[in-house]
C-alpha cells in the first residue's frame, strides 16, 4: 500500500510538473517572441512579424502587435515619402529662388551697362562719322597713291568696325517697342533656319529638326525672337568650326514654349560659363561680344527666360554623361505677361 501511495505521489507529481511546463511553454514562448519582435521592431525592422501559434488570448496579442506593426510601417512609409517630396519642392523651389536671383542680377547689370553704353555711343558716334568723312576725302585727293591709298582704306576699315561696334551699342542700350502677335512659333523658328541655310552649308554643318505639334499660336514679336534665334544660331555654327551638327526642337515644358538650340562643338569652359550673357564678354577675335546679351534682353522682354547647358570633352572623358557641345534653351510664355507691354491687341498671326 505504502508503494502505491509513493508510486500515485509520484506520477501525480510528474503529471503536474508536465502539465506546468506545457502550459509555461504555451506562455513563455509566445511571450519571448514577442520580446525579440519589441527588439527588432526598436532596432527599425519594421518587416518583422510574430507568429501567433494560439487562438487565445495571447494569439490575439501576436496579432494586435502584428497588426499594430503593419500599421507603423505604413506611416513610416507614408512619412519617407512626405519627406522625400518635400526635400524635392525645396530642392526645386531653392532652384527657382536661385535662377530669379541670377536673372535679377543680370538684369541690373544689363541696365546699367546699357546706361553707360548710350553715353560712349553717343559721344563717340559723331567724331566716328567725322573721321570716316574726313578718311574719304583725303581717298579722293591722294590719286593714285597705291601706298597711301592701301593705308587710309584699312583706317577707314577699323572706322567702319568701330562704328558698327558703335551701333551695336546704341542697339543694346535701347528698349524697343516689341510688336506683339500671336504667332506660330514653329513657322518662326524654320523661316530663320531658311536665313542661315548657306551659312550651314558653308561650314559643313547638318541640320535636324524636332518640331513639336502641341505648342499654340503664342504672344511674341516674332521679328525680335528671329533676331535671338539668328544670334543663338550663329552662335552655334560658329562653335563647329571643324562641321558637326545642329539640332533645333521646339516643346511644350513647365506651361512654357521651348525652343532647344544644340550644337556639336567644343562646349564652355566651366569657369567662363556664368560669364556669357555679360556684355562686351567674348572669346572670339571679332565680335562685339553683345550677341548672347541682346537674346537675354529681348527674352527678358518677352517675359520668358535662357538656359545653356554645356560640356567640354574633358568633362565627357571623366565621366560627365552625354557628349561635347552646348543646348541655349529659350523659354516663351504661353500667354501674356505683365512685362509685355506693347503691341497689346493686335491679333495677326506669324508664320
Amino acid at each position: 500500500m505504502i508503494f502505491l501511495f509513493f508510486l500515485f505521489t509520484a506520477l501525480s507529481l510528474g503529471l503536474t510538473a508536465t502539465v506546468a511546463f506545457a502550459v509555461a511553454q504555451r506562455i513563455t514562448v509566445p511571450v519571448s517572441d514577442l520580446l525579440r519582435g519589441t527588439r527588432r521592431i526598436m532596432e527599425g525592422d519594421l518587416g518583422h512579424r510574430v507568429d501567433a501559434r494560439t487562438r487565445d488570448e495571447i494569439g490575439e496579442l501576436a496579432n494586435s502587435f502584428n497588426a499594430m506593426v503593419q500599421t507603423l510601417k505604413e506611416y513610416k512609409e507614408r512619412i519617407d515619402d512626405y519627406s522625400r517630396s518635400l526635400e524635392e519642392k525645396v530642392r526645386v523651389r531653392t532652384e527657382e529662388l536661385k535662377r530669379v536671383q541670377e536673372s535679377l542680377l543680370q538684369s541690373e547689370k544689363l541696365a546699367s551697362i546699357g546706361l553707360l553704353a548710350s553715353g560712349v555711343a553717343h559721344e563717340l558716334n559723331n567724331p566716328l562719322t567725322s573721321i570716316l568723312m574726313n578718311i574719304n576725302l583725303l581717298m579722293e585727293e591722294v590719286g593714285d597713291q597705291p601706298d597711301i591709298h592701301k593705308e587710309l582704306k584699312r583706317i577707314s576699315d577699323d572706322t567702319l568696325r568701330c562704328k558698327r561696334i558703335i551701333d551695336d551699342l546704341r542697339d543694346f542700350s535701347r528698349r524697343h517697342e516689341l510688336d506683339f502677335r500671336s504667332s506660330d512659333l514653329n513657322g518662326v523658328v524654320m523661316s530663320t533656319l531658311g536665313l542661315i541655310k548657306h551659312q550651314l552649308e558653308l561650314h559643313a554643318v547638318g541640320l535636324r529638326q524636332d518640331f513639336s505639334s502641341d505648342i499654340p499660336s503664342i504672344p511674341c514679336d516674332p521679328d525680335r525672337i528671329r533676331q535671338v534665334l539668328m544670334n543663338v544660331f550663329v552662335n552655334a555654327i560658329q562653335a563647329m568650326p571643324r562641321g558637326g551638327t545642329l539640332t533645333v526642337r521646339t516643346a511644350l515644358r513647365e506651361g512654357l514654349a521651348e525652343i532647344a538650340v544644340q550644337d556639336t562643338g567644343s562646349g564652355i569652359p566651366r569657369d567662363i560659363r556664368g560669364k556669357i550673357f555679360d556684355p562686351f564678354f567674348t572669346t572670339k577675335e571679332a565680335g562685339t561680344g553683345l550677341g548672347l546679351s541682346i537674346v537675354y534682353r529681348i527674352m527678358e522682354e518677352h517675359g520668358g527666360r535662357v538656359e545653356v547647358e554645356s560640356r567640354t570633352a574633358e568633362e565627357v572623358g571623366t565621366g560627365s554623361s552625354g557628349s561635347a557641345g552646348t543646348t541655349i534653351r529659350l523659354f516663351i510664355p504661353l500667354k501674356a505677361v505683365s512685362n509685355q507691354v506693347s503691341a497689346v491687341g493686335q491679333k495677326r498671326t506669324e508664320s
